[in-house]
């Protein structure tokens, strides 16, 4: 649950791995470099190398999967 309010800051960053993430309860924010998605129960978002955070901005828990594959180049 979220302990920030107004002042949060995204703590975006790389990394060089494919993430999957899918959320099985609550809420949770993809913060993105160009913009947010929200997942509800049920969602699923593949981040290939990307630049992300995770926030969750309700006062319920967020319960999801989160899978990492590192990607080699």
């Amino acid at each position: 649950p979220s302990r920030g309010g107004a002042d949060w800051v995204p703590d975006l960053h790389f990394d060089n791995s494919m993430h999957v993430i899918t959320l099985l309860a609550g809420r949770l924010d993809i913060v993105l470099e160009v913009g947010e998605v929200t997942l509800r129960p049920g969602d699923s978002i593949v981040l290939p190398a990307s630049v992300h955070d995770l926030r969750n901005t309700t006062d319920q828990p967020a319960t999801f999967v989160y899978t990492s594959f590192p990607l080699l180049r």
